[in-house]
């Protein structure tokens, strides 16, 4: 019995670094996205002071399609999280 609750903590702790590990990439890509964001920002400043209207208009929609990604990854990698959490409680019960 001591045996099986040892296998049980062990599976556990395995789906749990396996689960934190997973977390710590998906961060690390949210703070590269949200760093490309943030250095995208001051180069649509600068169009918007050097070029023309319509330039700055287009520089603005691929600002905002970068952060449609950065959401876009956010969204995916809570998902993913949740399901994970979601198995390991289903394996628990």
């Amino acid at each position: 019995m001591v045996r099986e609750a040892s296998e049980l903590v062990r599976a556990g702790g395995a789906e749990m670094t396996a689960v934190a590990e997973m977390f710590t990439a998906a961060v690390d890509r949210y703070r590269d996205a949200s760093d490309r964001w943030l250095n995208s920002l001051g180069a649509i400043e600068d169009a918007i002071d050097r070029r023309e209207h319509g330039e700055a208009a287009d520089l603005l929609g691929a600002y905002l399609d970068q952060t449609r990604e950065v959401f876009d990854h956010s969204l995916q990698f809570q998902r993913e999280l949740f399901s994970e959490l979601r198995a390991l409680r289903s394996r628990s019960s």
